[in-house]
Formats: structure tokens, sequence, C-alpha cells
């Protein structure tokens, strides 16, 4: 009797073992995994020469790559509203492309001393290329040496 009570036992034992094993191989288990990743945001103007001389033409037209890896704005401002030699400023005109967008900033210098040609690019264009164009207005009549400061700012912007 004892014999089998120790067989029911075991055998009780190896079911309830047999069921756990059972409910182990069916039983359902997750991870959840986060996946992270950032990349500063960029814009830069490259391949673009710092000195544009016009001692010699009354025009010049200068080509430039540009890399932003966000949407962005641009602005174009003077320094002194056209080139200065002493008290005489020679004014000129300017103009600004970026034809993969339709961006065609134009502008006079004296206009762009009060205030900046502003626009905001809302595409991504990672690489392009545009133009610088200058146009004499005034020409440059007195000797000496003619200065001006043409600042174009890139300023990412959010992608919404």
């Amino acid at each position: 009797m004892q014999t089998r009570h120790i067989d029911r036992t075991l055998l009780g034992m190896l079911v309830v073992s047999s069921l756990l094993f059972v409910h182990d191989a069916n039983a359902s288990d997750s991870v959840k995994i986060d996946l992270k990743g950032y990349i500063k945001k960029s814009c830069s103007i490259i391949d673009i020469s710092g000195d544009l001389d016009l001692s010699n033409t009354n025009n010049k037209t200068i080509g430039f790559d540009l890399y932003c890896n966000t949407p962005f704005d641009i602005s174009v401002s003077s320094h002194y509203g056209g080139l200065k030699n002493g008290r005489d400023i020679a004014k000129y005109k300017l103009s600004l492309n970026i034809p993969e967008f339709g961006v065609n900033m134009r502008g006079d210098s004296n206009q762009i001393r009060n205030s900046q040609l502003f626009r905001t690019i809302k595409k991504i264009p990672f690489e392009t290329h545009g133009q610088l164009s200058i146009q004499l207005v005034d020409k440059l009549l007195y000797s000496g040496d003619y200065e001006e400061r043409l600042v174009i700012e890139l300023f990412p912007t959010l992608i919404l």
C-alpha cells in the first residue's frame, strides 16, 4: 500500500510539474525596446568667397553651396548701406537666388542696411546651390579703399 501511495504521490508530482512546464512553454513574455537617435540641426553656406572685388566691374555673381538638414530662415543685411569710402557711399543692388526653392531675394544696399531681406524656407534642402549677384548703382569715383560687409545668415527652424 505504501508503494502505491508513493507511486500516486510521485505520479501527482510528475503531473503537476509537467503542467508547470506546459504553462511556462505557453506563457507570453514580451520585452519593449526603445530605439532612439539624435542628429544636431545644421545649416551652413559652403564654398563662398569672403571677398567680392568690384574695382573693375559694375556687377559680379558668385555661386555657393548650401547645406541644411532642417527647414530654415535666411536673412541678408548690409553693414554700411553701400561700399563706403570715407563719407562717400556707393550703393548697389543685390540678388540672392536659390533656384531649387524658388528663392529670389532682391534688394538694394540702403534698404537692407535699415532692415533685412528675410525669407522662410519650409523644405529641407540638405545640399543645394545658390547665387549671389551684386550690381553697383553708383560708380566708384574716389581713390582709396571701398568697403562693405554683407551678412547672410541661416537660422535653423523646428520641424513641425
